[in-house]
């Protein structure tokens, strides 16, 4: 499975402000760091923070894109997508990322 097939497969998240409460020190696939096109320190906080909004947001990784879609990943603000992931759902995602991760991964 490709990335954009992955990425394909998250639903979006309504109501998300990009304030970056939810955002950390999370795995990235090469692929989806060329797309940011940025090189990253090894930090707690997200870089890619800016005056509280995240400037990455169309490019940011699958994790950061499951946060709101399940119970354990709530945004703090109470943005919510579509409809919520199942774990099931989450693991099969991962394990396809995992694939694309064991080609080459960057943590951001």
């Amino acid at each position: 499975m490709t990335l954009e097939e992955i990425r394909a497969r998250i639903p979006l998240v309504a109501g998300c402000i990009q304030c970056g409460d939810c955002c950390g020190h999370v795995p990235a696939s090469l692929e989806e760091f060329g797309r940011i096109k940025l090189w990253a320190e090894e930090k707690q906080d997200c870089r890619f923070l800016e005056n509280g909004k995240c400037t990455i947001y169309d490019e940011r990784p699958i994790m950061c894109r499951l946060f709101g879609l399940h119970e354990e990943l709530r945004c703090p603000h109470g943005a919510r997508g579509d409809r919520d992931l199942m774990i099931e759902e989450i693991k099969l995602l991962f394990a396809e990322y995992d694939k694309l991760l064991d080609e080459g991964e960057v943590w951001l």
